[in-house]
């Protein structure tokens, strides 16, 4: 049987006593230069992964399903491919225990657990596993995946809230097509206070809990988190994947583009002259700390070489480079 320009066999439905916990759906929407073959990949890599790994074309979309213990994995390979347009995620062990999450519930999920509530929390937005990283090495309690093609729902959210034990939990979006979402969970959860701090950047997202103290008060925490967050210049460095003209600038399919915080700041044919000159935009008289994030497609030895020509070409700043594995983006850029 043909499905879509790929050989396919009928697939069963996961027998309830599969040794696999997550049930996921979701549809795809190609990228343009996607192939059969590369279909065919995620395919095979979705069964190997569970049981029921099944990809079909419906219209412009592929929807697929399978019940995985790594869903993360599979996100991951399926952004690689397109752009994430639906996703649902559901634990079919809790399901089966009568405890599936009611979607209109305007309460959170309490969790079990037999020490009190400490006072604050966080949750935060991330995408790439060195970014998830960073965020669980500054404190966050947990880490949504999220980001740029795939943005987490209310009810992802409050999900997530209700598995911090803490009286009062602050939700860093670090996307501002997140926001909203977040701020609509804080006003359905009743059990304990939300904040959420409007970081529209990773990098926001990550200097917001460099500030944050533990010690110190809910107030505080959102005074000190929003002065750091406030401090950070983000870019962000794609590739046009067609011609285009952004904001009186042409930019030819294959460009690098440089993505700031106000709009395109660079374009060029070569990645590291975007990279400075998208620097030179950023950086001003009051400029200190210049933070390159490696994405999944970069490697080790071209983010050095990368890192080397910043320092050489900003010598009075501090350079600093970690592997953020993030999708999409071969950088993301951040001036303090």
């Amino acid at each position: 049987m043909t499905i879509g320009g790929l050989e396919s066999s009928e697939t069963k439905e996961p027998s309830t006593a599969s040794r696999f916990t997550y049930r996921m759906e979701f549809t795809m929407m190609p990228n343009p230069f996607n192939t059969h073959e590369d279909r065919r990949e995620l395919r095979n890599f979705m069964k190997s992964l569970g049981d029921g790994g099944h990809l079909e074309r419906e219209g412009d979309v592929y929807a697929g399903r399978l019940i995985t213990n790594d869903p993360g994995r599979v996100i991951t390979m399926v952004l690689r491919n397109g752009v994430i347009q639906t996703i649902t995620i559901e634990n079919t062990k809790h399901a089966a225990s009568g405890k599936a999450a009611n979607a209109n519930s305007s309460e959170t999920k309490p969790v079990p657990t037999a020490t009190p509530p400490k006072e604050l929390g966080v949750v935060a937005v991330s995408i790439g596993a060195g970014m998830k990283r960073i965020f669980e090495d500054l404190g966050a309690d947990y880490i949504i995946e999220g980001g740029q093609t795939m943005n987490p729902s209310t009810e992802d959210i409050m999900d997530a809230i209700a598995h911090v034990n803490a009286r009062h939990v602050f939700v860093l979006p670090n996307n501002k097509n997140i926001i909203l979402s977040a701020n609509q969970a804080q006003k359905l959860v009743t059990d304990k206070e939300v904040i959420v701090l409007p970081t529209k950047t990773l990098p926001q997202g990550i200097s917001a809990l460099i500030g944050f103290v533990p010690e110190e008060s809910a107030e505080e925490n959102t005074r000190l988190m929003t002065e750091e967050m406030d401090i950070v210049r983000s870019g962000e460095i794609t590739y046009a994947v067609r011609d285009t003209n952004i904001d009186g600038r042409p930019i030819a399919a294959g460009d690098f583009m440089g993505i700031g915080d106000e709009g395109i700041l660079a374009v060029d044919k070569k990645l590291d002259k975007t990279i400075l000159g998208m620097l030179k935009e950023m950086v001003d008289e009051d400029s200190a700390l210049i933070t390159l994030y490696s994405g999944t497609d970069v490697k080790a030895k071209d983010a050095q070489k990368v890192f080397d020509k910043v320092k050489k070409a900003f010598p009075g700043l501090e350079v600093e480079l970690q592997e953020g594995g993030q999708p999409v983006y071969y950088y993301v850029l951040s001036v303090e």
